[in-house]
């Protein structure tokens, strides 16, 4: 459990560092601490994402797969975020995420994500935000 007697916890990824005490309350039971080990598939290209990771430490590769081959697209630290398509109504994503330096996370349920974000303006801004950034780096976070 993250919060605990009212206390707010430390936590390492910046978008849910950044939440105000409610929103984080709000989030904080649905959020699962996980180890992420090298090579760990998070997600695969045209499968339905079913865990959003918020990335406290370690690297996530964010990577298009085509015809043997692989092209990096972005890469998540703890300033990010995996499984976003699903924040945009798209549940498919067209990359791969693997993680590439072990670390840690926390993991929350795609179908929790989006309740949560139906109520919470602030985390589905936070988030949308994280996404523009995506965007603009050249990541297609979801299928057109």
């Amino acid at each position: 459990m993250l919060v605990q007697s009212g206390k707010r916890p430390f936590l390492k990824n910046t978008i849910l560092a950044g939440l105000s005490s409610q929103s984080l309350t709000a989030i904080a039971p649905f959020l699962e601490p996980v180890v992420l080990r090298d090579r760990l598939v998070l997600q695969e290209p045209k499968r339905p994402v079913d865990q959003i990771y918020f990335v406290e430490s370690g690297i996530v590769s964010l990577r298009t797969i085509a015809a043997g081959s692989f092209l990096e697209i972005a890469m998540v630290g703890y300033r990010g975020v995996t499984g976003v398509s699903c924040l945009l109504g798209e549940n498919l994503p067209t990359h791969q995420s693997i993680v590439l330096l072990s670390g840690r996370a926390l993991r929350i349920h795609a179908d929790d994500l989006r309740r949560i974000i139906a109520d919470q303006l602030e985390i589905r801004h936070r988030l949308l935000r994280y996404v523009q950034a995506l965007i603009v780096h050249g990541v297609r976070p979801c299928r057109e």
